[in-house]
């Protein structure tokens, strides 16, 4: 049976495209043929482009904007956002690549992709299986996605979330599957250290008042520190000018985040759905001092109900927590979420559907 994968992603946000890399890898493991294709490249290029910067410019920059897009009207705003972009999508690009390639699978990274097979679906008929993976925990804020008729799977990263998804969109069919997110294999490490010694702050979207309190209550600790920039370039250059002098603190522009977290024992930044999983895979309870309304809450709410970590703002608190945090208790609790054949369930799935119709 011909096994061919169309893998839709989106580069608005990181995790995204970290998911569909890893679903990606896994094919090329199994010999499967694929092919990937971006969101923004079936916008019109320059309203493509656009988009994406407003949509980084108002989750960083001013989060209750996006939150309000999540809540106003009962959540109706967010279903007509979709549907009035769909004169900005280049339809005619996306049908022809699926007469080219004729996949027998397709695996969505991001919910927006549903518009386009919608309307692809309008003149052609469903030849292929569909699966969408839900890059956030609890994140189950449109109900368009959901009650979707042509999608065949949700992969979702927890229990707690399927159950969130059954409750509140009185979701009946038996088609949600607790994959995890999707990781690649060797991201995956399970720890068996006591105590706290090494912690990792990433800077993107924490504030300069934050982070600098921070570091000055770690001044006298015993803790070696690693502040990674991200997207914060002035308050990396800040800190690293003002705290650079003192040796258990270090600098990165940038750092591979999945490789790094096995020589880490704490992270501390905000509550990304890959960065959540990462942090799960290795066994790192993860501390979120601010998050943004709406997307980012879901997955705090996931991070302290399944006691891997906490929502602190107090440099104090947070403090406190690392020096008494129970690591074998977090380590318990991330093992029993984490998949680490998360990447071949999803497959795996998608390819029984086809083979049992």
């Amino acid at each position: 049976m011909s096994k061919k994968f169309l893998v839709l992603t989106a580069s608005f946000w990181s995790w995204h495209n970290s998911a569909a890399r890893a679903i990606c890898n896994q094919l090329t493991k199994n010999n499967y043929n694929y092919e990937i294709y971006d969101m923004v490249d079936f916008f019109w290029w320059e309203n493509g482009k656009k988009i994406q910067t407003l949509q980084l410019f108002m989750a960083e920059k001013i989060p209750l904007s996006r939150s309000s897009a999540f809540f106003l009207s009962d959540q109706e705003m967010i279903i007509e956002t979709l549907q009035k972009l769909n004169p900005f999508q280049n339809h005619q690009k996306f049908e022809e690549i699926m007469k080219k390639f004729n996949p027998n699978h397709i695996i969505i990274v991001h919910p927006f992709r549903l518009t386009l097979l919608e309307k692809y679906w309008e003149k052609n008929p469903k030849t292929f299986s569909i699966g969408t993976v839900i890059t956030d925990s609890q994140n189950i804020h449109s109900s368009r996605h959901i009650h979707n008729e042509i999608v065949d799977f949700y992969f979702l990263i927890d229990q707690k979330t399927q159950q969130i998804f059954h409750k509140k969109f009185n979701h009946l069919q038996k088609n949600t599957i607790c994959s995890f997110f999707p990781l690649e294999k060797n991201f995956f490490h399970n720890k068996t250290n006591k105590k706290i010694h090494k912690i990792s702050l990433l800077l993107t979207g924490l504030s300069l008042n934050f982070t600098k309190k921070l570091l000055e209550n770690f001044q006298s600790e015993k803790y070696k520190v690693l502040i990674i920039k991200g997207r914060n370039d002035l308050d990396f250059i800040r800190l690293k000018s003002e705290f650079q002098q003192n040796k258990k603190f270090s600098f990165e522009e940038f750092v591979p985040i999945a490789k790094e977290l096995k020589n880490i024992d704490c992270m501390i930044g905000k509550a990304w759905g890959a960065l959540m999983s990462e942090c799960i895979a290795n066994d790192v309870p993860l501390v979120v001092p601010q998050f943004i309304p709406g997307q980012e809450k879901w997955n705090v709410d996931s991070i302290t109900k399944n006691k891997i970590g906490i929502y602190e703002k107090n440099p104090k608190k947070i403090l406190e927590y690392i020096k008494n945090c129970d690591l074998w208790k977090v380590q318990k609790n991330c093992q029993k979420i984490k998949k680490k054949n998360s990447c071949e369930i999803i497959i795996k799935k998608m390819i029984e559907k086809t083979s049992l119709e």
